[in-house]
């Protein structure tokens, strides 16, 4: 089984319109990103798909015959015609003569990734594609966005493989309105959106973008929308989201496949974004995700209008999908405001979620160590793996003070670290290094950083008899 699968074409690059030149969302972000891909031999390591174009009856998944309709009457259009209706259908968004195919092209190409995984050719997939989705809904062409290509595959992949659970994670910095809209009532498809929110300033500029906007009916819960009320939100921001919110919701929902709809306008430098997230703060993001879904991820293009910050971003994703290391995230203390606003999205989805509500059990220890909360260790963990070996000249022999309740030693390179479980500096090194499992030396007590609990494994315990000795 190949790792990745890519998929991409150079037809995509007809959907402009030079009447509209001013548009950000133009050909070049897909030109730039696959000469970056080329160049640092990405491409070489996939497996590269064919394009193909998504049919009618796949479209009609999501969206109306009316809007099917409307969108391939623009074909038979002059320019000034086409203009001129794509004015009168949404002035935001560029439209011309060869945006139905390119459109129906964008959309095909990532139901080919969803066949290429779901059938078993590869573990993972990224599509370069564009015009981007997530804000058309069933019946709507908005904001750059023509058909809903990641709610398309979510539905194909459920009429065609008969999949349960389908998280669609919205990294871009604007709400996917459209794909809220498509399965707030559905408990199927998990949507968790992180994006910049503003009724009055930021598009989609609708209140439905925020907290309190948790899904209807069967589907209440399953709509998780994290609002940055400030600007240059950062690494640290997405990554506590991640941390705190997104993956315990996540693994709860245990999704059998993983849609990323990866707008890099959240990426420093951005046009439109006015945030700071950075190439290692994707991949991290990604790395995380992998846990999910036995790896089967998909990072298909949404926004993002600076060429060079969308270039590297995806490249960054791309090889972390191949198993590359992150890169490393210098600032994990994250700002005030994203704190309030994950508080506010915690709140309202809490009551649907057993990771967010049930309280950890305290238990009575010495009053002068004071108090700790515990939970029961699970018994398998997805960073299992990331355990090494006893070092053949086995624990440090200066390692003291071993009676310290904030002292922990890492289980993969056996580096001494100090401070409580939510310290800055245990969690620098798990996301810098990819270290996520610590052992403290006090209770002997094996967390995972990631998965944010406690756990057990038969090969921790060479290493624990050691650490009991020296204690």
């Amino acid at each position: 089984m190949a790792a990745t699968c890519y998929v991409t074409d150079n037809a995509m690059l007809k959907h402009w319109n030079p009447l509209k030149r001013w548009m950000p969302e133009r050909p070049k972000r897909l030109q730039v990103a696959h000469q970056l891909l080329q160049s640092k031999g990405l491409l070489d390591r996939a497996l590269i798909l064919e394009s193909r174009y998504a049919t009618d009856q796949e479209l009609e998944l999501v969206h109306t015959k009316e809007h099917i309709e409307l969108v391939r009457a623009t074909e038979k259009m002059s320019l000034e015609e086409v203009t001129l209706e794509n004015h009168r259908i949404d002035p935001v968004t560029s439209i011309c003569q060869e945006t139905n195919k390119c459109a129906r092209l964008a959309c095909g190409c990532l139901l080919q990734a969803v066949d290429a995984v779901l059938s078993g050719k590869c573990r993972n997939g990224v599509a370069l594609i564009r015009p981007p989705g997530h804000h058309s809904a069933a019946d709507t062409v908005s904001g750059f966005c023509i058909f809903n290509n990641a709610a398309v595959a979510a539905r194909y992949a459920i009429q065609h493989y008969g999949l349960k659970r389908i998280l669609i994670f919205d990294w871009d910095v604007h709400h996917g309105n459209g794909t809220q809209e498509i399965f707030y009532d559905s408990d199927s498809v998990l949507y968790v959106s992180l994006h910049r929110y503003s009724k009055e300033k930021i598009f989609p500029k609708t209140e439905i973008a925020d907290a309190t906007y948790v899904g209807s009916g069967a589907g209440r819960g399953y709509n998780i929308n994290i609002p940055w009320t400030k600007p240059a939100i950062s690494d640290a921001d997405y990554l506590t989201a991640m941390y705190q919110l997104v993956m315990p919701v996540a693994s709860e929902f245990d999704p059998e496949l993983v849609i990323v709809s990866a707008g890099f306008d959240s990426a420093k430098g951005d046009i439109l974004g006015d945030c700071c997230v950075t190439p290692a703060g994707y991949q991290h993001m990604t790395s995380l995700l992998k846990n999910l879904a036995h790896g089967r991820v998909l990072i298909q293009l949404e926004g993002g209008y600076n060429v060079d910050a969308v270039a590297e971003s995806l490249a960054a994703c791309m090889a972390t999908l191949m198993g590359e290391p992150c890169g490393s995230v210098t600032n994990m203390r994250p700002s005030a405001s994203a704190m309030h606003s994950i508080a506010r999205a915690k709140a309202a989805v809490s009551p649907y979620w057993k990771c967010l509500t049930e309280e950890p059990t305290p238990i009575v220890v010495e009053p002068q160590r004071g108090i700790e909360t515990w939970q029961i260790p699970v018994m398998s963990c997805p960073h299992g793996n990331m355990v090494s070996g006893m070092p053949s000249q086995g624990l440090r022999a200066d390692l003291t003070d071993l009676d310290n309740v904030n002292k922990w030693i890492c289980l993969t390179c056996f580096q001494v670290l100090e401070g409580d479980i939510n310290s800055e500096a245990l969690l620098e090194h798990a996301l810098k290094n990819q270290h996520f499992l610590v052992v403290n030396t006090h209770t002997l007590h094996v967390r995972c950083l990631s998965c944010r609990q406690g756990v057990i494994h038969k090969e921790f315990i060479p290493i624990l008899a050691r650490l009991h000795e020296k204690a």
